[in-house]
């Protein structure tokens, strides 16, 4: 992919905070639709949440206010761009991309307004540029208007001793809106757009020397894979899985392998985050042999199993979530 740097200084990056509101049920069990701004090339969305909750000696689960958003996804009439199935993968997508987020902690008692920040960078580079624009979604000059569809959790599943009064979520917008030039010169390899999508698998059986296998999306061009462990009570955890690498078993080369908390803490490193994020392991697919650095690796010619990521499991009754990124492109 080809992005020119030149142009950077003079792209007109707009943030615009969406007038209109998602508003979500307590019950949690409706979906709630916005519409973005047409015609520009979003960079980021910044969702800003605000709840009112009323706890009574609350058991109250980790990340608490992510969990009051249930399903995120951003869709046309025909293509969905991000379809992210449950808080856990949300929590960890916006941990390791987002430099940014910020989240009250909720209180075991009492009732009180809450906040939080959660933002979903789609650029390749660093989290904090908003004028990345090597992935973005595109205008809608020849489709029809994106939208945001967003279900909200229930007081259940935040905890025990937990009600919510009222939960409404805005949307920052951050655009570039290009004349036909711009667009010419910003997009020579064409215009890229995120593909992320997520699954979930149960660690039910012991497995070692990474006996355990996830398939990774084949005929794509995979960017990144976020690997998230959490334990039987759903809390993340260092301490199911003891080590995880990338198994090409079309290559004659050995796993790579690597013990499951250095690359915890690689992920860290690798995205520049304040704290090391527990249960978490981002896979770069740009870094391994056969990638390409700026993009990640093409799948396009591969099938089913070729490409996998393998775990060691030490620990059974928990799960892994996996968040994958991948690139497409709107033409």
């Amino acid at each position: 992919m080809v992005q020119d740097t030149n142009i950077l200084g003079r792209l007109n990056l707009k943030t615009q905070v969406l007038s209109e509101k998602l508003i979500l049920t307590a019950a949690g069990a409706s979906k709630t639709n916005l519409l973005l701004a047409p015609m520009v090339y979003t960079t980021e969305l910044l969702l800003l949440l605000k709840a009112n909750i009323t706890t009574v000696a609350a058991v109250l689960k980790e990340d608490t206010l992510i969990r009051l958003i249930k399903t995120f996804v951003v869709k046309g009439s025909t293509q969905t761009y991000i379809d992210i199935g449950t808080p856990i993968h949300l929590a960890s997508l916006v941990k390791v991309r987002g430099d940014r987020y910020q989240a009250d902690t909720v209180a075991a008692a009492g009732t009180a307004d809450y906040f939080a920040i959660l933002p979903i960078h789609l650029g390749i580079g660093k989290a904090n540029n908003l004028k990345d624009f090597t992935v973005v979604l595109p205008d809608n000059s020849d489709t029809s208007l994106l939208q945001v569809e967003v279900q909200g959790g229930s007081a259940a599943d935040l905890g025990t001793g937990v009600t919510i009064n009222s939960v409404e979520i805005q949307v920052a917008q951050s655009y570039l809106s290009l004349n036909p030039m711009q667009i010419q010169r910003a997009f020579r390899a064409g215009i890229r757009t995120p593909k992320i999508t997520t699954s979930i698998y149960d660690l039910t059986s012991l497995q070692s020397n990474l006996g355990a296998r996830y398939e990774v999306p084949v005929k794509s061009l995979l960017n990144r894979t976020i690997f998230t462990v959490v334990d039987s009570s759903g809390n993340r955890s260092n301490s199911q899985i003891s080590e995880v690498g990338i198994i090409n078993n079309i290559s004659t080369e050995q796993p790579s392998k690597l013990p499951f908390i250095l690359a915890v803490q690689r992920t860290m490193a690798r995205h520049e985050l304040l704290a090391m994020p527990t249960g978490i392991v981002c896979f770069e697919w740009g870094d391994i042999p056969g990638g390409t650095l700026e993009v990640g690796y093409d799948t396009k010619s591969l099938s089913s199993r070729e490409l996998q990521i393998g775990a060691s499991i030490i620990a059974t009754g928990g799960k892994v979530y996996v968040t994958e990124t991948c690139i497409g492109k709107a033409r």
